[in-house]
């Protein structure tokens, strides 16, 4: 707390110069830990600054900002245990044996996302075990005073012998560049040789320097006894302190990875780090999506796996591999989120392939399945009496909705064994869905949806489902001559859509009024019919007139 919001009174104080600025704990994206930033304070704490300059006598206050700008500034303080690295909090509450927030009464409880954060850290660490309690490991780091993350990374280091050099790397991870254009260098490890220099170029700052020279030694003083034998670089050190932030190379450019602990992060330009295959991210900003690489450090396959060979999980992988269109069995070593090592492996039998496939079908649609001529129209069939009956539940829907919805029921059986796209095209689709259905279901459709149908001539033509609308017979104007009325299916509940046509097969008129169009329009197509086919019977009086199928003279 800052000394003029506390109960502390100083004697002789009569005048506040208040700059309107506060030092705060943050949580800081770039290192991932808490450090002290300069934010603007709340009109709560500065009313309390203003009362010092009163407190034992009168006095004044000067606020260094346009009394405008109070508006412009927060009512009260944000409390700091809702912005904060909560990593330190839960690992003292650990020593003291509190292994749930729950376990305490809090004027403000801390936000439980952040502490499950806090709390998958310290267990990455190996600082607390899964019951959240204190390890043997996090009892060492914690009379530190450090971070955990960098707590850890000392006592680690400095077990396998490179104590000296992990205290640098902490001093400078704590402090600002040495640089004085802060982004200039992204290698971190720029920073180590500025220490081993006897003189320093132009462009870095001195008192940073000395600062991390004196918080080194400090350091030093602390691990006993210390090791300085370096057995580990750079890279493996920074990974002790960012498990989480070890990045692999997804792209030819080099410019982008993907993290250990989940997301992705990328440099903005090419530089002496970009292509590496393997690195430590130690500065980021704090996007969630693709985080902005300020400084890191490179390391190799062989450190990682050696650092983090207890962590390291081994399993098979199934994926669909596009360029393939095909189902891909892997065996791979992973370290969180990235993959370390792969070999491709034997492709296993079971429900894992069926549900790939499913995920594949989804995706793609229904349209990627062999819909032959004979599965379209009995499902469109199928769609037509469902939309017509009284009573839904008579039939399944089969809608394309339904279908990607149930996938897993009517087609999950009939994936085993496929891993491959090309392979769908065995699938009996008109098959899988009948058997779905009861025998008197099946029945039904043939019985109320027919395929064909007889019409006056003797022709048996094919009807025409399309879904929920009524189906269309295509037939040619002869052939409906004697029929007083359009035909029907489904017990007479859906009059046929006709599509009458001329003697070369071209629609002339659409009906499903048979009665209407021999009063009404049949006329007029008669003129220009007999015109065009002379030689076609075109009657006065169709209903009297015997169908044909052929050309009948006048």
């Amino acid at each position: 707390t800052s000394i003029a919001e506390t109960s502390l009174t100083i004697e002789g104080i009569t005048l506040v110069v208040d700059t309107g600025l506060e030092r705060r704990s943050l949580m800081n994206p770039l290192t991932g830990m808490a450090s002290l930033e300069t934010v603007t304070a709340s009109m709560a704490s500065a009313d309390q600054r203003r009362g010092r300059a009163g407190r034992l006598a009168p006095g004044h206050c000067y606020r260094l900002w346009a009394k405008e700008e109070n508006s412009n500034r927060p009512v009260f303080s944000t409390p700091e245990i809702a912005l904060t690295d909560l990593a330190p909090l839960v690992l003292e509450l650990a020593q003291w044996g509190v292994s749930n927030q729950t376990m305490l009464t809090w004027l403000t409880p801390p936000p439980e996302k952040a502490w499950a954060q806090a709390t998958r850290l310290l267990q990455s660490l190996e600082i607390i075990d899964e019951k959240r309690r204190l390890t043997r490991h996090g009892q060492a780091l914690a009379t530190l005073g450090l971070s955990p993350r960098l707590g850890h990374m000392l006592v680690t280091a400095n077990r396998l012998g490179s104590g000296g050099l992990a205290c640098d790397i902490a001093a400078f991870l704590m402090e600002r560049s040495p640089f004085q254009n802060h982004h200039a260098e992204v290698d971190f490890s720029a920073r180590l040789r500025l220490l081993q220099a006897g003189s320093h170029p132009n462009g870095v700052n001195r008192s940073t320097l000395s600062r991390v020279r004196k918080q080194s030694r400090a350091w030093r003083g602390r691990l006993k006894p210390l090791t300085d034998t370096s057995q580990l670089s750079i890279g493996a050190i920074c990974a002790l302190a960012f498990p989480d932030r070890i990045g692999k190379a997804r792209s030819a450019s080099g410019l982008d990875y993907k993290l250990s602990g989940g997301g992705a992060a990328a440099f903005t330009a090419p530089n002496p780090l970009s292509g590496e295959p393997w690195l430590v991210i130690t500065e980021l900003d704090g996007r969630t999506h693709e985080a902005r690489i300020f400084t890191a450090v490179s390391i190799t396959l062989d450190e990682i796996e050696t650092l983090f060979e207890s962590r390291l999980v081994h399993e098979n992988q199934l994926h669909w591999d596009r360029q393939q269109q095909a189902i891909v069995s892997r065996n791979v070593t992973l370290l969180g989120e990235i993959v370390l090592r792969e070999q491709p492996a034997e492709m296993p039998a079971g429900e894992e392939t069926v549900d790939i496939m499913l995920q594949v079908i989804r995706k793609l649609g229904l349209s990627c399945l062999p819909w032959t001529k004979a599965a379209n129209d009995w499902l469109e069939r199928l769609r037509f009496l469902h939309h017509i009956q009284s009573d839904r539940t008579t039939l399944p829907d089969f809608s394309e909705t339904a279908l990607l919805e149930t996938l897993d029921e009517w087609l999950g059986p009939w994936l085993s064994g496929i891993s491959k796209r090309s392979q769908l095209a065995n699938l009996d689709l008109k098959a899988i869905l009948k058997s779905r259905l009861s025998w008197e279901q099946q029945q039904s459709i043939d019985k109320l949806a027919p395929t064909h149908l007889t019409v006056p001539s003797g022709s048996r033509i094919r009807l025409q489902y399309d879904g929920e609308r009524p189906p269309v017979l295509a037939v040619r104007i002869q052939e409906m001559f004697s029929a007083t009325d359009s035909p029907t299916i489904a017990d007479g509940q859906v009059r046929v859509q006709l599509q009458l046509l001329s003697p070369a097969r071209r629609p002339v008129q659409i009906t499903s009024d048979l009665a209407g169009f021999w009063s009404g329009s049949y006329q007029e197509v008669k003129k220009e019919m007999k015109g065009r086919y002379p030689k076609h019977h075109w009657p006065e009086d169709p209903i009297n007139t015997r169908p044909h199928a052929t050309v009948k003279p006048r």
